[in-house]
């Protein structure tokens, strides 16, 4: 800043002359003024005050008398005398507004501004404590003059924290955490939204089966392990369970001359009774019309019953006399007993059956 200091600058230049005039009586009168700071008026100024025409002013401050008797400061929309010079208050950056109030940049209206253009400005260039700065960004002044980040970040004008909002926990849960405006965090959450497992972990599941959890942290379906298959929320093997046998639900207890046994996927039939494994069924295939001899072998049309395995026609049941107990229910077995038997062939009673 600059300074004037108040010095009797005419009293200097009159001693001046006067000393090279010799003339010694006002050489001392001059003397007088100057030291005592007496007129002829006989007013006396302070320490800092000049005689300006009979009135003592300080030529550092005042605007009529700004660094010299009779200097008024003007025109101007604030004019002031700051340190002996004349200036404008509103426009002044070393003295805005008041005498010696600088201004990093511009002053405009008697306030420190920044020289900004409307896009700036819209960025955020503001004046904070003399300083031009965008607070945008600036993390001592992040959105407003004056307010700090603590975290040491600014982003639009808002205090950021660093690191993660959220973290993983448990099984597929998640913890929280929220900052705060001045960019420190608060603490963790507790854990929510958990699953009801670790992924990839497994469990035994239906007796015979297993389990994996998914990467949701939930279960999937039961798998069975060969050779066991799913049947009714159970897994069995269906090639011995007896409840289960051969497919979902076939229940071996249910089938008649069986011994509620499953073999190979088939239900056990009495075969000391001479009964076997058809279709589901027991069958006797020594007597059964629909499957004589074997499984699905059903007699031709005409014939009238299964015998000993074999289809009956016309009442004749071949076989040789050794066989003759095969005759049903006791018969008696003759040879060439009737015109349909073949000769020398052994036939059953006709009839008996």
């Amino acid at each position: 800043m600059k300074r004037k200091a108040a010095v009797g600058v005419c009293c200097r230049r009159s001693l001046s002359r006067l000393m090279s005039s010799g003339s010694a009586v006002v050489l001392l009168a001059l003397i007088i003024i100057l030291f005592t700071g007496k007129t002829a008026s006989g007013i006396v100024c302070g320490s800092g005050e000049t005689n300006c025409s009979g009135v003592c002013v300080n030529l550092q401050t005042n605007g009529l008398n700004c660094g010299a008797c009779a200097n008024g400061c003007g025109p101007a929309v604030r004019p002031a005398c700051c340190y002996g010079e004349c200036t404008d208050l509103w426009g002044d950056p070393d003295n805005c507004g008041a005498c010696g109030n600088e201004c990093g940049d511009e002053c405009i209206g008697g306030r420190c501004e920044c020289p900004v253009s409307a896009v700036e400005f819209e960025l955020g260039m503001r004046n904070c404590g003399g300083n031009c700065t965008y607070i945008n960004i600036d993390v001592n002044n992040c959105g407003s003059c004056g307010f700090k980040c603590a975290s040491g970040n600014c982003v639009g004008g808002i205090c950021q924290c660093s690191g993660p909002s959220s973290k993983e926990c448990g099984n597929c849960g998640t913890e929280t955490r929220t900052c705060n405006s001045y960019g420190t965090w608060s603490g963790w959450s507790a854990c929510s939204g958990q699953g009801s497992c670790a992924p990839t972990t497994t469990q035994p599941c239906e007796g015979l089966g297993t389990q994996t959890c998914d990467s949701k942290c939930q279960w999937g379906k039961c798998s069975c392990s060969y050779p066991n298959t799913l049947c009714q929320g159970v897994c069995t093997n269906e090639q011995t369970d007896p409840n289960n046998c051969g497919k979902c639900g076939t229940n071996c207890k249910s089938v008649q001359n069986g011994t509620g046994s499953c073999s190979n996927g088939r239900c056990a039939c009495n075969v000391n009774s001479g009964y076997s494994y058809c279709k589901g069924a027991c069958k006797n295939f020594a007597t059964d019309f629909n499957n004589c001899g074997g499984c699905g072998n059903v007699c031709p049309s005409g014939a009238t019953s299964c015998l000993g395995g074999q289809c009956v026609v016309g009442g004749c049941f071949p076989t040789s006399q050794l066989n003759c107990p095969n005759c049903p229910n006791n018969c008696n077995c003759f040879t060439n007993y009737n015109s349909a038997c073949s000769q020398g062939q052994w036939a059953c009673e006709i009839n008996c059956y």
